[in-house]
């Protein structure tokens, strides 16, 4: 076998502390991607058996909900929109967005929840969907009129410290005129878009600048709103 010459060994060198640098550096960008669970299911956080057993305790029915891996352990977890025990003075009973992390060992811990508030008007406005994909939660609100309807989906994902509101997608259509307006807005970067329709035809898209408050799911009311700078949660 030749020899192999110090250049030729020096070069080896730097190719394989070349490799564990690109290793060490994935690695660390893998884990940044990554959501983190939340604080607030930590091993003090009581643990429910099942997602029912969470329900009745909190709750009288679920409304809406999504299972899917949340927080990237594998483990499947749980948000949904559950519905306490109606009032007679209202039309509907107070709604909650709940997220429930599921555990190695089995059961669920509660990880946070929004605001309760009750629908206004007789069916008018409800929430039409919960889901979940690629550490975000979306909850989608429709509220609705003979002629009109508007669908609000509001985004969250866990940014080390809370739920955050990351986005904010609301899509009306008008029936009566075949038009249509979508309000796509990024509050990470504050950016958002706004879509028309007229007829079918897609005009041209706008793009602007907005203020993006940093939100959180504590705060959320269903409301379409929610996000503005102007907007107080509950009003």
């Amino acid at each position: 076998m030749p020899k192999l010459t110090s250049k030729l060994l020096h070069g080896i060198a730097w190719l394989l502390l070349g490799c564990s640098t690109f290793a060490l550096v994935s690695e660390g960008y893998a884990q940044a991607l990554s959501p983190k669970a939340p604080a607030a299911a930590s091993s003090a956080a009581r643990t429910y058996s099942s997602v029912d057993a969470f329900v009745t305790s909190v709750g009288e029915s679920v409304v809406q909900f999504a299972q899917a891996d949340l927080d990237g352990d594998g483990i499947p977890d749980w948000v949904g929109v559950v519905q306490s025990a109606r009032d007679p003075n209202y039309f509907n009973a107070p709604e909650t967005v709940y997220v429930l992390l599921g555990q190695a060992g089995g059961g669920y811990k509660l990880a946070g929840q929004s605001r309760s508030e009750t629908e206004s008007g007789m069916g008018c406005c409800y929430v039409d969907g919960v889901t979940i994909e690629r550490g975000t939660f979306v909850i989608a609100h429709m509220s609705k009129s003979a002629t009109t309807g508007e669908v609000a989906s509001h985004r969250f994902r866990w940014d080390g410290t809370d739920w955050q509101l990351t986005g904010r997608t609301i899509v009306f259509d008008n029936l009566d005129q075949d038009f249509s307006i979508t309000h796509d807005w990024n509050l990470l970067t504050g950016l958002e878009q706004v879509q028309r329709t007229n007829g079918g035809r897609k005009l041209a898209m706008q793009t602007h600048k907005k203020p993006a408050p940093r939100q959180v799911l504590a705060d959320y009311d269903f409301s379409h709103e929610f996000g503005d700078n102007t907007h107080r949660p509950g009003q």
